[in-house]
């Protein structure tokens, strides 16, 4: 009779067991009803490593809680989309992976479901546009990059929407033009630049929109006449400048004109 019993006990044992392993496992809660959420799937096809069913990708592990999801490499490298939640349920963040390096879009929410930042990325650097938004849900910062670095165009503004500046970049350094304004949309100064330094004019104005000072550079250093105006537009002082000194300098409009700055 115990030989029995024992035998019932390990079959039933056995069917216990299996029922567990083939149970599927716990789904991670969702972000709250009518809030915004990101998309089910990364946009970037690359980052998409797992199947339809949110499954890891062969050879990987999943982990998942109530507030984060993610698959990996028996040696620990990321995979696929790692997301995470808040408390509430509302996503906080999801981030694509390739070989345990950012590979794809990541995206990141406030709380209250409005998205705070967007980023495409390739080989663990940022690729392409890059945005960042205020808590209020208005654009703060938009930026091209390549490689990891700042190419192209790159523009911000404050939390009601008006522009601040807005300035061109190659590889990381200031390459062109860079603008920044006042509240009222007008321009508040203007400076060229060439692989990183200033070269070129340098103009600052008024809110008004009048000159306030006009400058000229040379890799860095002042090259040539600066000239001042009083708010309302009249001549206030000049200076020559060679190699960032100063060679003369004059309040005197007429004496400006005698002088020769070349």
């Amino acid at each position: 009779m115990n030989t029995i019993l024992n035998c019932c006990l390990v079959a039933c044992a056995g069917m216990v067991v299996a029922s567990t392993a083939g149970a599927a496992p716990t789904t991670a809660a969702k972000p709250a009803k009518g809030v915004p959420k990101a998309p089910d799937k990364p946009q970037d096809a690359d980052a998409a490593t797992e199947d339809a069913d949110g499954k890891c990708a062969e050879g990987t592990t999943l982990h998942r809680t109530k507030i984060e999801r993610y698959c990996y490499h028996p040696n620990y490298n990321k995979e696929g989309r790692w997301e995470f939640w808040y408390a509430s349920g509302q996503k906080k963040s999801e981030t694509g992976y390739k070989n345990g390096k950012r590979h794809g879009k990541r995206q990141t929410w406030l709380e209250n479901g409005q998205k705070k930042e967007e980023c495409n990325f390739k080989d663990n650097a940022e690729e392409g546009k890059c945005i960042e938004w205020h808590k209020q849900g208005k654009k703060a910062k938009e930026a091209d990059y390549r490689a990891g670095k700042v190419h192209g165009l790159s523009s911000s503004w404050d939390d009601e929407g008006r522009k601040l500046d807005e300035s061109s970049w190659k590889d990381g350094a200031r390459h062109g033009r860079t603008t920044s304004f006042y509240a009222n949309g007008q321009k508040k100064e203007e400076q060229e630049h060439k692989d990183g330094k200033r070269t070129g004019l340098h103009t600052l104005y008024y809110e008004s929109g009048k000159k306030k000072y006009e400058e000229n550079f040379e890799s860095n250093k002042l090259e040539g006449l600066h000239t001042e105006w009083t708010p309302t537009g009249k001549f206030a002082s000049a200076a020559c400048f060679r190699d960032n000194a100063v060679k003369w300098r004059t309040d005197d409009e007429n004496e400006l004109k005698a002088k020769n700055c070349n």
